[in-house]
């Protein structure tokens, strides 16, 4: 088991290795609650949630769960708050603790509620897919979505613990894993950690724990020096304005990871056009998003205008402007403020 500590004003450990969630719920400290609110998905419930119970019998914890419906139309006001009332229904305190059991979704949730009922209550993250392992469950960002956008309502809420048990991801479809890799992608591209097309797309057991490895490190890093996106953290929403107008647009049938992929190809094309790109980079990039996905054309066939529309409703927009991060080359991107009408003269020759 590896142990990772991310240094924050509220420190915290995330811990990595195969066959540890047992052992972790066991030992880590609940500090003073005595009542456990486990925030599951309909899958995982099936799949973890018993023995997740037996292990939590074990601490002398009373015991609840809340399962909510798989994806993104489960991060909603209304499963927020069904979540709220089910914490208040059984009187849960400012000591009590929230036990966030699935992937990205149910991280959000769990945590944008644990920072908000009581104004805050302490909650762990026990990620069971790779794209929540290797993002979502470390940085303390939660949030639920709004019609007019994803993630327009959360808080900054870091975690008591994360528990990254990799045997977890044994159960994942082919597809979802493909999907988590697209995060992954990402932090080769920003930090170049020298991984190949051909390691991502079937790394062995020990080759996955140290590309998870890899991943959160990065993230770690950025969350030390930023822990609220006021500057060098924007960096890790590379690809996402694009995979948010993708999510919106496509009503969250496309998966977050695959929107990522295809976000960070268009972002290419836009450091081209603006003369970041370095020469010989384009291959080399386009051949790594393949280690996720090979559908990179989403908005192909959609108008520029609502491609933009979609772009002006992401929270990261303000004074007409919008915050892109583009590439240089694999290893180093950088921050790069766009006006909606240079952008929306771009759309066009973009998505040809």
């Amino acid at each position: 088991m590896k142990q990772i500590s991310v240094n924050l004003n509220k420190n915290y450990d995330i811990f990595l290795g195969a066959g540890i969630l047992a052992e972790r719920l066991l030992n880590i400290d609940f500090l003073e609650a005595t009542k456990v609110m486990v925030v599951t998905d309909a899958t995982v419930y099936k799949l973890y949630y018993e023995e997740v119970l037996a292990v939590l019998k074990k601490r002398k914890v009373k015991v609840f769960c809340h399962a909510v419906k798989g994806g993104e139309q489960s991060k909603s006001l209304k499963d927020y708050s069904r979540l709220l009332n089910t914490l208040a229904k059984h009187e849960f305190t400012r000591k009590d603790l929230i036990i966030a059991l699935g992937g990205g979704v149910v991280g959000d949730l769990a945590g944008f509620t644990a920072g908000t009922f009581l104004r805050g209550i302490n909650y762990i993250q026990c990620p069971t897919t790779l794209l929540s392992m290797v993002d979502s469950s470390v940085g303390g960002k939660t949030g639920i979505n709004l019609t007019k956008g994803k993630n327009l309502v959360g808080v900054f809420k870091q975690p008591l613990a994360v528990i990254a048990d990799a045997r977890l991801l044994s159960t994942l479809t082919q597809s979802e894993f493909k999907n988590g890799m697209g995060e992954v992608v990402k932090y080769e591209i920003l930090f170049g950690g020298g991984f190949k097309r051909e390691d991502l797309e079937n790394p062995s057991e020990n080759m996955l724990e140290e590309i998870i490895e890899f991943s959160i490190n990065c993230k770690k890093k950025i969350v030390e020096k930023d822990e609220h996106e006021s500057g060098e953290r924007k960096l890790l929403n590379l690809g996402h304005t694009f995979a948010h107008a993708i999510e919106k647009i496509f009503n969250f049938s496309v998966p977050h990871g695959f929107a990522v992929i295809a976000g960070i190809k268009y972002i290419l094309e836009v450091s081209k056009r603006l003369n970041v790109l370095k020469s010989g980079e384009e291959e080399k990039i386009l051949n790594l998003l393949k280690a996720s996905h090979d559908k990179l054309d989403y908005l192909n066939s959609t108008p520029p205008k609502t491609v933009l529309n979609a772009i002006k409703s992401d929270k990261k927009s303000a004074r007409g402007k919008i915050t892109l991060v583009l590439i240089e080359e694999i290893g180093k991107c950088k921050l790069h403020d766009i006006s909606f009408k240079e952008l929306g003269d771009l759309l066009p020759w973009i998505q040809k």
